[in-house]
């Protein structure tokens, strides 16, 4: 039997979360302040964009899987800041743990 398990993250911004879920090819739809996502690693989640509480089914949706949303999350959300800042990504770089490297030009 399957339960319901929360993840508290710092998802927030509907533009930067639809944003990481289409790059990532992750179906989804949007409904006021909730995103529910309909393909991919978290299908069957919502994202409460209110309070960051991604929600999933703890028979499919791994620690893993919430760490790759919150990792897309905040490559977005940097590659938004840089491009709001008149900045450009020079090159980006997947390190050995898994984390990114974003290698960026202002001005």
């Amino acid at each position: 039997m399957s339960k319901r398990v929360t993840t508290l993250t710092e998802v927030k911004d509907r533009a930067i979360a639809e944003k990481a879920l289409r790059d990532s090819a992750m179906g989804f739809r949007s409904d006021g302040a909730t995103i529910y996502i309909t393909s991919g690693a978290l299908a069957g989640a919502t994202i409460d964009l209110t309070t960051g509480v991604v929600s999933g089914d703890d028979m499919t949706h791994s620690a893993a899987s919430m760490g790759k949303l919150r990792q897309l999350y905040s490559e977005a959300k940097m590659r938004l800041m840089i491009a709001n800042q008149g900045g450009s990504i020079q090159s980006t770089k997947t390190l050995s743990n898994g984390d990114i490297e974003l290698l960026y030009q202002v001005g």
